[in-house]
């Protein structure tokens, strides 16, 4: 930019994150792990509709990241009518106080759990998704997890459970993971049913 007149402040994250929309088209990580398709932190209003995201690393291979990775909105994500399928992590990762629509989605082997809404995720509602074939778990709900709520979800063939709510290293500063409504979920074969 060509200006005489001094530069404009910088925007903040923030103020440059909001309004997002993905709808449509296939995001491929080429069978690499180690990084998601879509990563959102810190974003406000949040949708992505309609999207496949494949091949991020191998079931059979371990990593620590999300395919569609979702942290901190500050604002409503939606998350609808995607098809997540084969990587070495989660298939979707949510962190923070949503809310968080996830609803009619498939999620299918990846190395840990379909749908996990981990640390501090709070008001999410997962809501008739697919979860099948993942390693760990069709959804886990965890580490200080509040007020979340799992409604006709169908899980089969995954590793450990279909969901699990668990509530890992409470201590000072995580708090408990509590309040939750479990209802009306299609738990078939797999581990235990939750």
């Amino acid at each position: 930019r060509c200006s005489r007149s001094p530069p404009s402040p910088p925007r903040s994250r923030r103020s440059w994150s909001t309004d997002i929309s993905f709808s449509g088209g296939t995001i491929d990580g080429g069978g690499r792990g180690g990084f998601p398709g879509i990563k959102l932190n810190g974003c406000h209003m949040i949708w992505v509709q309609g999207t496949v995201l494949q091949n991020f690393g191998v079931p059979t291979t371990r990593t620590n990241d999300g395919i569609l990775d979702i942290s901190s909105p500050g604002g409503p994500a939606f998350v609808s009518s995607c098809t997540v399928n084969n990587g070495g992590g989660r298939g979707i990762w949510t962190e923070g106080t949503g809310p968080f629509v996830i609803t009619d989605n498939t999620c299918s082997n990846v190395n840990m759990d379909g749908i996990d809404c981990d640390s501090r995720t709070s008001l999410a509602l997962v809501k008739f998704n697919t979860c099948d074939n993942n390693t760990r778990c069709g959804c886990f709900i965890e580490q200080g997890a509040t007020f979340d709520h799992l409604i006709a979800n169908a899980f089969s063939g995954n590793g450990r459970s279909a969901f699990s709510v668990w509530n890992n290293g409470v201590t000072g500063n995580e708090p408990a993971t509590q309040d939750h409504t479990l209802a009306c979920n299609d738990c078939v074969s797999g581990g235990i049913g939750f």
